[in-house]
């Protein structure tokens, strides 16, 4: 086990804001490998972090990249103190986590035409179909081992994730073999720009779907919604997407909107994902 100093970041706020089956409320898993991760949890000032299986041995440099410690968002919280969407209560603290690249490609491709709710049910259709593991008393859920997919074409239209299967098949190959994934087949810009953001830490390009468009011009009464995001937070784009929508239809997210409602509705949020428990 060992310690880390967590200086100015809320580890509550980054270990559930996005997240899904990898935080209890207390601990958060860090999945590495089909057979390594890490616990981490906080203990006062520190945060203390736990290894289980062939996890990197650096575990100190791992949790500083996933988490954040290193990153510095003062820069990003300047530009939004009155933003009627992006919440400072909520971000202030708080530090985006990054993921393995085959972990990234998992969540972006079944999130691919769906809200937020479906794409994190089709996750959890994959996933909770392996087997948990257990880091201390703390159990989770892993994605399927890469050579597993492409043992079986089968095992992942099985996980009802329509035809996504087939976009998660063809990524798999890619890696497996070498090749560039962000080639691979239904990978388009979006999925290449959440892959940048979550994987690599490249801010400045925002993932813009047709949700975001809507809500974005609805709630700023902009015509480009791109255009705006880059203006209002240049370099920080990314992270302006990733926080400010709720995960209810566009829909709904729009009667939110006329009724004057601006923020995400805490039910359905990106910071409370966490707590859903989707099944199949």
């Amino acid at each position: 086990m060992i310690s880390l100093d967590r200086g100015g970041i809320d580890f509550f706020a980054t270990a559930s804001i996005n997240n899904f089956p990898f935080f209890d409320g207390r601990r958060l898993a860090l999945v590495e490998g089909p057979d390594g991760a890490a616990a981490v949890w906080n203990g006062g000032a520190f945060l203390r972090a736990g290894r289980y299986g062939p996890a990197p041995s650096e575990l100190a440099e791992l949790v500083e990249e996933r988490l954040g410690l290193r990153e510095n968002y003062g820069e990003f919280l300047v530009r939004i103190p009155n933003d009627p969407i992006r919440r400072m209560d909520l971000l202030r603290g708080w530090r985006m986590r990054s993921f393995p690249l085959w972990l990234v490609l998992l969540i972006t491709i079944n999130q691919q035409n769906a809200g937020f709710v479906q794409g994190w049910h089709n996750l959890w259709c994959i996933i909770k179909q392996e087997r948990p593991v257990k880091l201390g008393d703390f159990a989770t859920y892993i994605p399927p081992e890469l050579e597993e997919v492409l043992r079986s074409s089968e095992l992942l239209k099985r996980r009802k994730v329509g035809y996504r299967a087939e976009h998660i098949f063809s990524a798999v190959r890619s890696i497996v073999e070498n090749e560039n994934p962000l080639r691979a087949r239904g990978v388009g810009e979006y999925t290449k720009r959440i892959v940048g953001l979550l994987a690599r830490r490249k801010y400045g390009e925002p993932p813009v779907d047709r949700r975001v468009k809507v809500v974005v011009r609805k709630a700023y009464r902009v015509d480009d919604a791109e255009r705006f995001l880059r203006r209002g937070s240049g370099e920080w784009a990314s992270l302006a997407v990733a926080v400010a929508l709720d995960a209810v239809p566009p829909s709904c997210a729009l009667e939110r909107i006329r009724r004057g409602q601006m923020r995400p509705v805490e039910g359905a949020s990106p910071a409370n994902l966490w707590r859903l428990s989707p099944f199949c």
